[in-house]
């Protein structure tokens, strides 16, 4: 298990359940699914597009360019 780092208080999420937050100069998307947060580098792998808000289905996030899910 990762070490759990603070990168932003939980009220950051009361409108949106996803924020690009930048952590030590890398973006970082955090996203809370009910009760839980998770982190990945805000960036697809494959095509290298930067995650949005509005790039949340459910718990995934979707690439907007090609729609890969993470």
């Amino acid at each position: 298990m990762s070490e759990w780092i603070s990168v932003a208080p939980p009220e950051t999420f009361e409108n949106s359940p996803l924020q690009a937050i930048d952590f030590q100069g890398t973006s970082i998307a955090v996203v809370k699914v009910e009760n839980d947060f998770h982190a990945v580098v805000n960036i697809c792998t494959h095509d290298y597009e930067m995650m949005e808000e509005d790039d949340l289905e459910g718990d995934e996030l979707v690439c907007p360019r090609h729609g890969a899910r993470f």
